[in-house]
């Protein structure tokens, strides 16, 4: 049973749900458990009341951004970037290299 959001990732990009029961996301469920854009999608789909967001990649209008006080976190719970699967604390320092303010 994955726990984490690593481990989703880990059982999908292993296949493992192939070879394995998994008690987890499986499919596109998984896609919707470590994307919070999906997570969103489906949840207004649903009727659920969503907080008011705003989506933005990485550069000028995020850096520009200045609605406070705010959530700021990413998209991707975990994604594979430049040969490496990379978390929560790798985009934020990829933000924090893009620019000078941070």
């Amino acid at each position: 049973m994955p726990l984490d959001d690593a481990s989703i990732w880990l059982i999908r990009a292993g296949a493992l749900h192939e070879l394995i029961p998994v008690t987890g996301p499986t499919g596109e469920r998984v896609e919707v458990a470590l994307d919070k854009r999906r997570q969103l999608d489906c949840a207004r789909r649903a009727g659920l009341e969503v907080p008011t967001t705003s989506i933005y990649d990485l550069g000028p209008e995020l850096l520009a951004f200045d609605r406070y006080p705010c959530v700021l976190k990413p998209a991707l719970a975990i994604e594979y970037h430049q040969g490496r699967s990379s978390a929560i604390p790798s985009t934020f320092a990829r933000i924090r290299a893009s620019s000078s303010v941070l």
